[in-house]
């Protein structure tokens, strides 16, 4: 009789935590190792926008294993393009970008290219602004001439028209 009570508890624990999420993803059983990697990166994407690949090495900073963390990426339904617009507006609010240096530095930063376009262009930047942005910024370096302003902005991938427009209304 005790043998029985132990099976119903134990099928009553399984199916409630199988109701919770615990188990089961396609059929396949989900580690408590797997649902703490999925849990913790779903902390980290409410917290800040990722890379697929970056959230994995996070993942593994956190002592999780390779395989575990690679389960929580693939399971934690982040829209990776979502992820890439989101990083490219906090990187707006700190530093200045022309459209191909923020795809350049959204792939730095482990983006794919689709992903990294997708960010640019869908980030809603003012490229114009950021070129001002840019040029301001520049500007202040004492050891900058004008021209040397100039061929930074365009090293940084600054248009020529936006390279001027910037240099000219922070009249430099």
């Amino acid at each position: 009789m005790k043998k029985l009570i132990v099976i119903a508890v134990l099928i009553a624990l399984i199916l409630n935590l199988s109701a919770q999420g615990v188990y089961a993803t396609s059929g396949a059983t989900e580690t408590t190792e797997q649902k703490n990697a999925l849990l913790k990166a779903q902390e980290y994407l409410d917290w800040v926008a990722l890379p697929y690949t970056g959230l994995i090495d996070i993942l593994e900073y956190e002592q999780f294993s390779h395989e575990d963390a690679v389960y929580a990426a693939d399971h934690c339904q982040a829209d990776w393009n979502e992820q890439a617009k989101s990083r490219a507006m906090f990187q707006l609010n700190h530093n200045s970008y022309s459209y191909k240096g923020m795809i350049l530095k959204l792939e730095y930063e482990g983006f794919t290219r689709d992903q990294a376009v997708y960010g640019a262009d869908n980030c809603q930047a003012d490229w114009d602004e950021q070129a001002v942005k840019s040029a301001k910024s520049l500007s202040r370096y004492p050891s900058f001439s004008r021209a040397d302003v100039i061929e930074q902005m365009e090293e940084d991938g600054f248009s020529p028209d936006q390279v001027m427009h910037g240099i000219e209304l922070i009249d430099f």
